[in-house]
C-alpha cells in the first residue's frame, strides 16, 4: 500500500477526532491514525508534505509531478539506506559477540577438561 492508497477520507475522519476534548478518544485516534500509515507504509513525518486530497484531474504539469515523484523516491531511497546501515552496524555487532562468546566458551571448556580443542575448532 502506498500513500495513494491510503484511504484519505477515513484518515482524514479519524484526525478530526484527534482535537478531542476526551483524551481518550483523542489518543486513540492518534493511534488509529498512526496504524493507518504504518499499513499504507508511511508515518506522520512522510505525510508532512504530501497532499492527501484526490486529484479530480491529471497533473497539468506531468514533468513537474515526474520531478516530486522522483524527489519523493529519492527521500525514500536515502531514508532507507541510512536504515540498511545502521542494522548492518548492529548486525557486525551481533556477529563480533556471538564470536567474542565462542572463544569465551572455548577458553572455559579448555580450562574445565584441560584438553584443548582441536584447531578447526579454536576461536579466529
Amino acid at each position: 500500500m502506498t500513500a495513494n492508497q491510503i484511504n484519505s477520507e477515513r484518515l482524514r475522519k479519524v484526525l478530526a477526532l484527534v482535537d478531542s476534548d476526551k483524551e481518550g478518544e483523542a489518543l486513540a485516534a492518534f493511534q488509529m491514525a498512526k496504524r493507518l500509515l504504518a499499513k499504507g507504509g508511511m508515518s506522520f513525518r512522510e505525510i508532512i508534505d504530501i497532499d492527501l486530497e484526490p486529484q479530480a484531474t491529471a497533473p497539468k504539469n506531468d514533468a513537474s509531478r515526474l520531478i516530486w515523484d522522483v524527489i519523493m523516491l529519492r527521500q525514500r531511497i536515502s531514508a532507507l539506506l541510512a536504515e540498511i546501515e545502521q542494522k548492518s552496524r548492529s548486525l557486525r555487532d551481533h556477529e563480533n559477540a556471538v564470536i567474542d562468546l565462542a572463544g569465551q566458551v572455548l577458553t572455559l571448556h579448555d580450562s574445565l577438561y584441560r584438553k584443548p580443542y582441536k584447531e578447526e575448532f579454536a576461536p579466529r
